[in-house]
């Protein structure tokens, strides 16, 4: 014994006709909400983007941090399918990082050493001459050697803090970025 009952052209015909509607009532809720986010996109970006340069490595720095703080704070919505949390605590790692390179803080923290045997920089540590010949300005050391070795020593040391970030960041969202998704 079997069901099978025929099914009319009408049945058929009306059931691709609501297949249909639905299809186009989902299009434009999905359109709606692609504008919506967008103009939200929009406002949101606008101060970065208006601020942003072409001749110098912050404005890149910048550009992710904001983009970094803002999957931050998508993955710690509670409306998403992926594990968001784990997620939103590996993008802050990274914009963490952004943030420091951004900050570009790294000689004072370099300079600790020459703080203990020196004290804090003043004015006789150095100054600026210009030079007309080379229309730069030279900086002229009114110390003795060994400060002056010291101080290009954590200058070196803040160079390569400063690196080391800027590389941890990179093979940080290398090795990252691709489970980051919802």
């Amino acid at each position: 014994m079997s069901n099978n009952k025929l099914v009319t052209r009408e049945e058929i015909e009306g059931a691709a006709s609501a297949i249909e509607n639905m299809f186009y009532k989902n299009k434009i809720i999905i359109l709606y909400h692609n504008v919506k986010t967008s103009i939200k996109n929009l406002i949101n970006w606008f101060p970065i983007i208006w601020k942003d340069r072409n001749y110098d490595e912050y404005y890149i720095y910048t550009l992710l941090h904001h983009k970094l703080k803002n999957m931050e704070r998508f993955f710690n919505s509670d409306k998403l399918l992926s594990d968001g949390k784990k997620i939103s605590k590996e993008v802050k790692i990274a914009r963490t990082l952004c943030e420091r390179i951004i900050n570009n803080d790294y000689l004072s923290n370099a300079l600790i050493p020459y703080y203990k045997i020196y004290g804090e920089l003043d004015d006789k540590f150095m100054w600026t001459k210009y030079n007309e010949e080379t229309g730069f300005y030279e900086i002229v050391f009114t110390n003795n050697e060994e400060q002056r070795k010291l101080f290009r020593r954590c200058s070196k040391h803040s160079d390569y803090m400063k690196k080391q970030d800027i590389d941890y960041l990179h093979h940080y969202i290398i090795k990252k970025s691709a489970g980051w998704w919802d």
